[in-house]
């Protein structure tokens, strides 16, 4: 096999984790020395003292970052999906159809980040209406990362219980990325909360980090759009809070992957499921979605960890 280092994770036990991009992408701990943009000719030998797959090397050119480049264009041209989720309900679909090329950009750089290993914390708030938007990414960047060979280590879910997105949680972001050397900059995305004046600090201090923001809450005019990197709201497309940032995040996941009929239909629930719990004026009185935005809404309350709130009765 053959493939080019993408990203490397520094642990405390001293094992590095390599990502190794190309026709069969995979993620282990290494018998030699790599370095990023290595070029590498390698199998697979078991697995390491820690758990991890071991990555056997049989060669090793020096690499550059456009081999990189053109490898993780290909990866992104193949999963990134050309449907578009709908939901049924027309006054949250026309919208979305008018944000696609903000989506669009999202989708790609999130590919980008979850393929080649590249470190990711996705916040979302403590209500059903985020939740089922980071449960909708959990779903999709599942599938994405699973053909890999190993267990990729580079994306952190967390639940934000205030509306900011404090210097504090941008610091503890932080140090989960300080663990890492990759191939694209740090990623936080952030799913319905963070659009206030006491996030600008975070924001003007998240140099070196691109944001990817899906909100749906009212802009204040200092707030600082210019310094986020790719940021979502209905309110910029004649829409408003009634159409949730969790269900656009549902949108956004159905798209970072091909997705199989059922697949759909759960993202769609989802969706469903947000509007639900926000009481948006376009919720769809499904019963089902109903309940499940019920306990959504109490399990997450309890700021819990994303592990607890992902549970099979929920997804």
């Amino acid at each position: 096999m053959r493939g080019i280092v993408s990203a490397i994770r520094h642990s405390i036990s001293g094992e590095e984790l390599y990502t190794i991009i190309g026709e069969n992408p995979a993620v282990g701990s290494s018998d030699r020395v790599l370095k990023l943009y290595d070029a590498v000719e390698f199998n697979l030998d078991g697995h390491s003292r820690e758990g991890h797959a071991r990555i056997v090397v049989d060669s090793i050119e020096e690499g550059d970052k456009s081999a990189y480049s053109k490898e993780i264009e290909r990866l992104v041209g193949e999963n990134l999906s050309k449907e578009l989720l709908k939901t049924n309900i027309k006054q949250f679909d026309s919208v979305i159809e008018s944000m696609q090329e903000g989506m669009l950009a999202a989708e790609k750089r999130i590919i980008r980040s979850a393929l080649s290993g590249s470190p990711i914390v996705v916040r979302f708030h403590n209500d059903g209406d985020g939740s089922s938007g980071a449960i909708a990414l959990f779903r999709s960047l599942s599938k994405l990362q699973g053909t890999m060979q190993g267990k990729s280590v580079n994306i952190s879910y967390r639940i934000n219980k205030s509306i900011a997105y404090y210097a504090s949680s941008l610091w503890n972001d932080k140090l989960f990325f300080n663990s890492f050397e990759s191939a694209e900059r740090p990623l936080v995305v952030i799913v319905d909360f963070g659009t206030s004046e006491q996030s600008i600090e975070a924001i003007e201090g998240a140099d070196g980090i691109d944001l990817v923001w899906v909100d749906h809450h009212p802009i204040p005019k200092e707030f600082p759009l210019g310094k986020i990197s790719i940021y979502i709201n209905p309110r910029l497309h004649g829409g408003g809070s009634d159409q949730t940032a969790g269900a656009i995040a549902c949108v956004l996941a159905y798209s970072l992957t091909k997705q199989s009929a059922k697949e759909a239909q759960g993202l769609q629930e989802l969706a469903y499921i947000s509007m639900i719990s926000d009481h948006s004026a376009f919720a769809p009185k499904v019963q089902e979605a109903a309940e499940k935005a019920l306990v959504l809404d109490h399990i997450t309350s309890k700021k819990l960890r994303y592990e607890d709130v992902n549970e099979p009765s929920l997804t």
